[in-house]
């Protein structure tokens, strides 16, 4: 961009028609605007990308929790609606399915390495085992019980061969 300004100043210069300088000096500025458009969506994309980060490392490392928009928005000093933007830009989901799609893959895990299963649901945030239960078996299309029964029939299988 400084070469180009030293072009349209050096045309502004000589003695060409105005509506050439004029036209010459909009190109110029309007280059000089686009450029500005980018570095705001670049910025812009790098801001949603820190928060979206941000966002995911809280909800991990507070996933037990009581976890609210208002909670998570006054931690991250960024307002709820900005959360719920950057979670549908960046996951696909609305920031309470997002937590609550986290918390059914953390219990799975918890189940799968022999915790009881209400222990795991309170462990990841869920009110009861109820609440697990029933968002379990939207996710995985069974329960927590008949994935804690597939474990215990593969570990039995492993043990007799």
């Amino acid at each position: 961009i400084n070469k180009d300004f030293f072009v349209v100043f050096d045309f502004l210069y000589k003695d060409n028609e105005v509506i050439e300088k004029e036209m010459k000096l909009l190109d110029f500025l309007k280059a000089i605007f686009n450029l500005s458009i980018d570095e705001n969506k670049f910025l812009k994309i790098k801001e949603q990308t820190k928060i979206a980060k941000d966002f995911k490392q809280y909800i991990e490392k507070n996933i037990s929790s009581k976890l609210t928009l208002t909670s998570i928005s006054k931690e991250l000093n960024v307002s709820a609606f900005h959360i719920i933007r950057v979670c549908n830009q960046d996951f696909g989901l609305s920031a309470n399915a997002y937590i609550v799609n986290k918390r059914v893959h953390r219990a799975k895990k918890l189940i799968s390495e022999g915790v009881d299963i209400s222990l795991a649901a309170v462990e990841v945030g869920f009110y009861d085992q109820s609440h697990l239960t029933n968002v379990f078996k939207k996710v995985f299309a069974m329960t927590p019980k008949a994935y804690q029964n597939d474990i215990l029939k593969s570990i039995q299988r492993e043990k007799i061969e």
